[in-house]
C-alpha cells in the first residue's frame, strides 16, 4: 500500500525552506536565526570537533550527548538514533546529520536536523535532560481510514500503552502493533531523547498525542515531532520488527520459588536479586496461618456498627476493629474476607511472611482495641508522627525494604494509647536494597490514595508511600476524606480544595473545626506544608520518609516550597485494562476511568503472582 506525507504544516517557513540534505529521509532542521557564531571562530572549532564526536560515539549504543569548549564558545549536542535501526543505520544517518547541519544551518549557534532513522542536536545552552515539548513537524498520510470510530478507539489503546511502554524503557523506546481488522494492523513507535528522565519523556510522548486530534486521527498514517520526543504510526509495519520484539515470557518453572514478594507478571526488576531464604520463614509462616485460623474461629468477635462510627469520623477509624484472643491472652486482628473482594490466600500468605520479619512499634502485629474518642491536635500529630515513623522503618530502617502501597485511613489502627499502628500488608512488595522503582501493569490499592505514577503507569516505589501519607496528613489536619470529597459545592478533591486555600493565605479554613481554636496555628501550617510537599505530581520532587521525620521534629530545617499537587481521584486517565474492582467504572471505548468513592475503602486489586 503506497503512502504519501504532501501536505506539511511548517511552523516557520522561513527557517524550513533552508533545509536542505543529501537524504531522501530528512524531515526537518530547525535553524533559529536570533544567534549566530562566527567563521573561523573558537566556537566553530568546537562544534565540528563535537559533532565528529557524537557521530562515532552514537552508532554503537545509538545514543551520545557530550559538551565541548568552555565558556562563551562551549557548545552541547546529542545525536540520537530510533531504537529499531541497526549500528550501521544509525552510522549513515548520523554522517549525513553532520554535513546537512552546517549546510541547512550555516553559522548557527543552535540547531536540529532530524531524519527518518535519527537526530542531530546542538546549542550553545545546556539543554540536557530538559523536555522541550515545542511542536516541530507533523505530517499525514492521504488516505483515510473508512471506520474512523474504529480506527480512532485502536489508536488511542496503542498509543497509550506504547507511551507507558517507552518512558519506562532504558532507551526511551517503544514500536508495537494493535489489531484493526482480521486483515489489518495498525502499528506505532514513540521515542524520546534519552537525555530525559522516564517522568519527563512520558509528559513529553502525552503532549504529542494531543495533536493527533488536530492532524491525522481519521488518516491510515502520521507523524508528530516535538523537540524532544516523537511519534508516528502507519497502517503498512515501517519499523524493523525483530529489533523491537519483546523476549518469550518465562514459564512458570523458571520463576524463582524462593523469593518472598516475586515481581509483578509485567515486568520490573527481576526478584532473583531477592537474597531472603525461607526455609525457616515459610513453614513459620505456614503455622502462623493454622494457628490464626483456628483461634480466630473460635475468638472471633465483631463490631456490627462499624459503618455509623466511620460517618461520625470519617478519617482516623476510632472503631472496635473485629479481633479475637489466643490463648496466652494476646489480642489480635481479625481479617475478614468481603465476598466481592478481589484478595484471598495469596494477600493474607504475603501479609503474614513480611510481619514475621518486622518489629516495630508503629507496624500492626495484632490488634489493640480501638476507643471512640475525641482527637485534639496533640493526638493528631502524635498519629502523624507515629505513621512517619513506621513508614520510616519499612523503607529505611529494617533489614528490608518494602513499599506498602495500600496506606490509606482504614488501614491505620489506633491504640488505646492512640499510638497509630500501620496495617494491611497485603499488597506489600518487598524491594532490593538498591532497587529504587518497579513496575506493574496490574494496578491495586485505593483511589484518592494511591500516587499518579502509580496510577497512570504502574510505577510504585517508596515514593509511592510518601504521596498516600501526604493524603493521609492532610485528612487528620481537615477531618475530610480526599476520594470524592466536595469542597464549598465544588467537584475538586481534598488536596485540590487544601491547595487552594493555601494559595490564597487562608489555609487555617480548611483545619478541622473541632481543633482549629485549640492548636498552635504555626505547627498545623507546618505539617499542612509538609503534606503538600508528599502530594506534588512529580515524585522526584517529594521528600524522602527521613527527611519528613526530621521536618516533623525540628523547626530549624527549611521547607521547600510545593508544587502543585496531582488531582487524580475524579477522572484518571489509564491505559490497559489492568485496574478492576466493583469501585470502580471502565469504558473501554475511551482511556479516561472514574473511580467512585468506596464507602467501605476497600482496595480495588488484581490476583496476579507476586
Amino acid at each position: 500500500m503506497p503512502r504519501s506525507y504532501p501536505v506539511l504544516l511548517f511552523f516557520s517557513l522561513v527557517l524550513m525552506l533552508r533545509c536542505h540534505g543529501t537524504s531522501s529521509t530528512l524531515l526537518w532542521c530547525y535553524c533559529p536565526p536570533d544567534a549566530n557564531y562566527t567563521t573561523n571562530s573558537t566556537f566553530q572549532t568546537n562544534l565540528h570537533l563535537l559533532l565528529a564526536s557524537l557521530s562515532s560515539s552514537a552508532a554503537a549504543t545509538g545514543y551520545s550527548n557530550d559538551t565541548e569548549g568552555r565558556s562563551s564558545d562551549q557548545v552541547h549536542g546529542l545525536a540520537l538514533c530510533r531504537g529499531d535501526v541497526s549500528s550501521s543505520v544509525c552510522q549513515t544517518c548520523l554522517d549525513a546529520a553532520v554535513h546537512d547541519i552546517i549546510q541547512s544551518c550555516p553559522n548557527g549557534m543552535t540547531s536540529t536536523i532530524f531524519y527518518v532513522d535519527c537526530l542531530l542536536r546542538y546549542s550553545n545552552q545546556m539543554f540536557f535532560s530538559t523536555v522541550d515539548t515545542a511542536l516541530r513537524y507533523w505530517a499525514w498520510n492521504t488516505q483515510n481510514v473508512s471506520n474512523q470510530q474504529q480506527f480512532e478507539t485502536t489508536l488511542g489503546n496503542l498509543m497509550d500503552d506504547l507511551t507507558e511502554k517507552a518512558s519506562s524503557s532504558p532507551k526511551l523506546f517503544a514500536a508495537g502493533s494493535a489489531k484493526l481488522t482480521s486483515f489489518d494492523r495498525l502499528y506505532g513507535l514513540l521515542q524520546c531523547s534519552r537525555d530525559l528522565s522516564a517522568y519527563d519523556c512520558y509528559q513529553c510522548l502525552q503532549n504529542t498525542l494531543t495533536y493527533i486530534p488536530k492532524c491525522c486521527s481519521w488518516r491510515k498514517g502520521g507523524k508528530v515531532y516535538l523537540q524532544s520526543c516523537y511519534l508516528r504510526f502507519e497502517s503498512d509495519l515501517f519499523y524493523n520488527l525483530s529489533a523491537v520484539e519483546a523476549p518469550p515470557a518465562l514459564s512458570p518453572s523458571g520463576k524463582t520459588a524462593n523469593d518472598t514478594v516475586p515481581n509483578d507478571a509485567s515486568g520490573g526488576k527481576s526478584n532473583n536479586a531477592v537474597k531472603t531464604v525461607l526455609l525457616v520463614v515459610v513453614p513459620v509462616a505456614a503455622a502462623l496461618l493454622s494457628l490464626l485460623a483456628i483461634f480466630l474461629s473460635k475468638k472471633e468477635t465483631s463490631n456490627a456498627k462499624e459503618d455509623a462510627a466511620a460517618q461520625t469520623n470519617p478519617v482516623i477509624h476510632m472503631v472496635p476493629a473485629p479481633q479475637g484472643t489466643l490463648d496466652d491472652g494476646e489480642q489480635i486482628a481479625v481479617k475478614r474476607l468481603s465476598r466481592t473482594s478481589g484478595q484471598g490466600i495469596v494477600e493474607l500468605k504475603n501479609e503474614v511472611v513480611l510481619l514475621a520479619k518486622l518489629q516495630h512499634r508503629n507496624l500492626l502485629t495484632g490488634a489493640d482495641p480501638v476507643r471512640r474518642v475525641q482527637l485534639d491536635w496533640a493526638r493528631r500529630y502524635k498519629i502523624i508522627e507515629g505513621i512517619g515513623r513506621g513508614l520510616l522503618y519499612l523503607h529505611e530502617d529494617s533489614r528490608l525494604k518494602i513499599v506498602h502501597r495500600d496506606l490509606k485511613a482504614s488501614n491505620i489502627l489506633l491504640g488505646g494509647d492512640m499510638n497509630p499502628k500501620i496495617s494491611d500488608f497485603g499488597l506489600a512488595k518487598l524491594f532490593d536494597v538498591d532497587e529504587t522503582q518497579r513496575n506493574t501493569s496490574r494496578i491495586a490499592g485505593t483511589y484518592g490514595y494511591m500516587a499518579p505514577e502509580y496510577v497512570l503507569r504502574g510505577r510504585f516505589s517508596t515514593n509511592s508511600d510518601v504521596y498516600s501519607y501526604g493524603v493521609l496528613i492532610l485528612e487528620i489536619l481537615t477531618g475530610r476524606k480526599n476520594s470524592g470529597y466536595q469542597g464549598s459545592g465544588n467537584s475538586i478533591d481534598l488536596l485540590g480544595y487544601v491547595w487552594r486555600h493555601w494559595n490564597k493565605g487562608d489555609a487555617m479554613q480548611v483545619v478541622d473545626q473541632s481543633v482549629v481554636d485549640r492548636c498552635q496555628p504555626q505547627e498545623v501550617l507546618r505539617c499542612m506544608h509538609i503534606g503538600l510537599l508528599c502530594v506534588q505530581e512529580d515524585p522526584a520532587q517529594r521528600p524522602s520518609m527521613a527527611s519528613i521525620t526530621l521536618m516533623l521534629n525540628s523547626y530549624s530545617v527549611g521547607l521547600p516550597t510545593p508544587s502543585a499537587p496531582a488531582f487524580v481521584t475524579r477522572s484518571i486517565t489509564v491505559s490497559g485494562s489492568g485496574v478492576h474492582g466493583r469501585d470502580t467504572q471502565v469504558s473501554k471505548g475511551s482511556t479516561t476511568r472514574s473511580a467512585k468513592e468506596s464507602k467501605n475503602d476497600v482496595s480495588i486489586s488484581e490476583m496476579d503472582p507476586r
